[in-house]
């Protein structure tokens, strides 16, 4: 995509789902390409690497220069002719790592002098001062060093591809280095450069990149001129995209207030007629209302509220029973299984019907049909139990252990959970044996209110592992 194709589907970009984010790295990556402004009698660009090279050999801290990188093949880089392709390294002087005072020193800490970590490096572009501060004893009896205003700090550790430029002075901790740039590299230039390269690293618990390899990383760099240019070319489409999220958040601020009150006008409908209206406008917005995945969960919410409170169909004409004695034919049947059950079931059964006397039930105020009854939740099950409190052993493989965070949005999901032994199980249900139901439980707990129609009776097993 070229600049003039660019800006021609600029607008058609960002109203995309997550379009400004991705517009921003689209930006980046056209600048650092060429492809963001226009060359008039274009310089060669290599005279400044030749500049920097110089400055490298005469500079009075020799341990802290850069050695010249080997340059990378002009053809795994896609920028102008006139532009001098290089490795990172090559456009900054020096580099410089850090350290941590000791924290059982207290005299180290608390001081006057700004001391950086990752947690400083924020999606901002200038850094003005940091969350600890060290003192000047801690800065000479640790590895920390103090780095001019001006320079590149960049993660090396835990936060890659963060990088920012330091307003005042500032130590650094052992995650990130500074670079000194030369006055051949524009700094806002090359923190766009950095932002668009692969800083990829390695590590079992923390990723981290080494020296070597974040100084080899391939880069380009234009004449002095055409890199003021294309800074303040990036500026201004920056704006622009601050321009429209803003824009954006302000109409999705009002799409949600809307598509709130068109769905509590549905949910508050009176009347089939009223609910009916209710409905025909909100079909009316559907498009100007549901615009993302999240907004669907409202209106997953409000169908089942529909539905258990009989607004869904013409249900009047189809009823042959009630839902009183629906809960009275669970309730003999409950009765039947604590009178036929064999020990273990027996007593548990016994203790349901016990909870059930003891049970002090507040009604919602909520209309249904007057064919329908409301329930609780031990009404309308056979019996409820929990199981063994502690955490179980897990296994490599064997039975499912349905735990809190396997139940998401009223669906259990069975890819990715712990596993217990055949003897765990049987120890965890020792009380009662699970029995399969595949339809109310889902039912109910994706439904905000509940009331009974045609619901079969069925044990429900918590395990509260």
């Amino acid at each position: 995509m070229d600049a003039q194709q660019f800006l021609s589907e600029f607008g058609h970009i960002a109203n995309a789902s997550g379009g400004v984010a991705r517009l921003r790295e689209l930006i980046l990556h056209l600048a650092v390409s060429g492809d963001l402004i226009s060359f008039e009698n274009p310089k060669d660009a290599s005279p400044l690497l030749n500049s920097i090279n110089r400055q490298k050999s005469e500079h009075v801290e020799k341990r802290k220069v850069i050695a010249e990188q080997s340059p990378p093949s002009r053809a795994t880089i896609r920028v102008p002719a006139h532009w001098a392709v290089c490795r990172l390294g090559d456009l900054a002087l020096t580099i410089t790592g850090g350290g941590t005072p000791s924290k059982n020193n207290p005299n180290y800490w608390g001081g006057d002098i700004p001391w950086a970590s990752v947690k400083d490096l924020k999606d901002f572009k200038y850094l003005y001062d940091t969350q600890d501060h060290i003192t000047e004893d801690g800065l000479k009896n640790s590895s920390s060093n103090l780095i001019p205003a001006g320079r590149i700090i960049v993660c090396t550790r835990m936060g890659l591809g963060k990088v920012l430029i330091n307003r005042v002075p500032v130590a650094i901790n052992q995650d990130l280095k500074a670079l000194e740039l030369p006055v051949e590299v524009n700094t806002d230039f090359f923190l766009i450069l950095y932002k668009t390269r692969e800083v990829s690293g390695t590590g079992t618990t923390v990723s981290g990149i080494k020296q070597d390899k974040l100084l080899a990383l391939p880069a380009a760099l234009p004449p002095l001129e055409e890199q003021s240019r294309i800074v303040a070319k990036v500026d201004e489409l920056m704006a622009l995209c601050d321009l429209m999220e803003a824009q954006q958040q302000k109409r999705r601020i009002l799409q949600n207030q809307l598509r709130q009150a068109t769905l509590q006008a549905v949910a508050a409908s009176q009347s089939p007629h009223e609910l009916q209206e209710s409905w025909q406008r909100l079909q009316a917005n559907f498009g100007q209302l549901f615009s993302s995945p999240e907004d669907v969960v409202a209106f997953k919410g409000l169908i089942l509220d529909l539905a258990v409170s009989g607004n869904l169909s013409n249900i009047e004409q189809r009823h042959d029973s009630t839902g009183e004695q629906l809960l009275e034919a669970i309730a003999q049947r409950r009765i039947s299984w604590s009178q036929q059950a064999e020990e273990q079931e027996k007593k548990e059964a016994q203790t349901m019907l016990k909870k059930l006397r003891n049970q002090q039930l507040t009604l919602p105020e909520i209309n249904i049909p007057t064919h329908w009854t409301w329930a609780s939740l031990l009404q309308v099950a056979q019996v409820i139990i929990d199981c063994d409190h502690k955490t179980p052993k897990y296994a490599d493989k064997g039975i499912h252990l349905i735990r809190t965070t396997d139940i998401r949005e009223g669906n259990m999901r069975l890819g990715a959970t712990k596993k217990v032994s055949q003897e765990s199980y049987l120890l965890r249900s020792k009380r009662l044996t699970v029995v399969v139901n595949l339809f109310w439980p889902r039912f109910y707990t994706q439904a905000r209110t509940f009331s009974l129609t045609h619901l079969v009776s069925d044990r429900h097993y918590i395990d509260a592992a």
